[in-house]
């Protein structure tokens, strides 16, 4: 799951102290305390700049876009053959649902990943006693594009699949609470990659960034865990609302009987609580941890001759342009002509 140029975080920070040790009082008493002080302190700075603000909304409307590709597919497979107990049947479903969704992460990385440099670009710029706009945020992160969507893809990907894994499953419809060995590495991903993305704006590579995160976790422990902590808690406290929310809708709609097409009516029911839910955290939560972030990087590196950013010609990052345009017109291509060249009346007679 951890993998690419960045493996090495999570195997590093697995076995650091700091982050195997971080108990139940960093994480549920400190982390939200701290959390809060940053939400205050962040949001005076979104009403001076707004742009802040619109960078989170458009986030927000891209996954809305995901979200909606991804009910496509749901409701276009025949999810009554995925039960069948036939193996092929099951494997050739298998694939094309993670298929589309590793597409769709990766498309809605690319966005997301700029617009997550636009705001820690507003940050920058602000704290440099300039005025921040739209326009001037987009020229800052220009050259950082490819990295900052490589870091938000892998990020994604990881996200996905944990969000994946703690999904309810018939006769264990509480097992997310569970504490599964596979936590210690995600939360060393997570705590591991706080000083990663504003490491790429400062001008490294991607494993440069991986590095100074690193040094990031180790030389201000206290600081990243506290951040992650209290983001994590106030995300999980979130999606449990959210999760009962939708059990209870899902039951008022369905019943308690099980019936073939139960997987794609749950995910087609459950939009709207899903869909509220992602919007507190990418406008609200989110932006904070995001500035919380640069802020803290940008203090551990005040007295060490930290790289600054400064304004690119904007021309450099057009190839990278035309990869995501390119991919996405795969995406288009693949979900327009998939039933006229038969693929969805395929799966049913195989």
């Amino acid at each position: 799951m951890f993998n690419l140029d960045l493996s090495f975080i999570t195997s590093e920070l697995s076995e650091y102290s700091g982050i195997r040790n971080m108990g139940v009082g960093e994480f549920h008493k400190e982390g939200p305390r701290t959390f809060r002080h940053y939400f205050l302190k962040v949001w005076k700075l979104i009403f001076i700049e707004k742009e802040i603000f619109i960078f989170a909304l458009i986030q927000w409307v891209i996954v809305l876009l995901a979200y909606y590709l991804w009910l496509q597919i749901i409701a276009a497979l025949p999810i009554s053959e995925w039960i069948r107990e036939e193996p092929r049947v099951k494997y050739l479903l298998d694939f094309a649902l993670t298929g589309w969704l590793f597409l769709l992460t990766a498309l809605a990385a690319f966005p997301i990943g700029i617009l997550t440099g636009c705001m820690g670009a507003a940050h920058y710029i602000r704290q440099s006693g300039q005025k921040s706009t739209i326009a001037y945020c987009f020229r800052l992160i220009l050259p950082h594009i490819w990295r900052l969507w490589q870091f938000h893809w892998i990020d994604g990907q990881i996200t996905v699949e944990r969000i994946m894994e703690r999904l309810p499953e018939r006769g264990n419809w509480f097992g997310f609470l569970r504490k599964t060995p596979e936590d210690i590495y995600y939360h060393s991903w997570k705590c591991g990659t706080v000083g990663l993305f504003p490491a790429i704006l400062s001008g490294q590579n991607i494993y440069e960034a991986g590095r100074e995160s690193i040094r990031l976790v180790k030389e201000r422990t206290g600081d990243v865990i506290k951040l992650r902590g209290g983001y994590s808690y106030f995300c999980w406290e979130l999606g449990i609302l959210t999760y009962i929310v939708t059990v209870f809708w899902f039951i008022l709609d369905m019943g308690i009987r099980y019936t073939p097409d139960l997987t794609s009516r749950f995910f087609l029911i459950t939009g709207v609580p899903v869909v509220i839910a992602a919007g507190i955290i990418m406008l609200f939560l989110r932006p904070v941890f995001i500035i919380a972030s640069c802020e803290i990087y940008a203090r551990m590196n005040k007295d060490e001759g930290g790289r600054s950013l400064t304004v690119p010609p904007p021309s450099q990052s057009v190839s990278n342009i035309v990869t995501f345009s390119i991919l996405g017109l795969v995406i288009a291509a693949i979900f327009l002509v998939s039933e006229k060249i038969g693929i969805i009346d395929f799966l049913p007679g195989l």
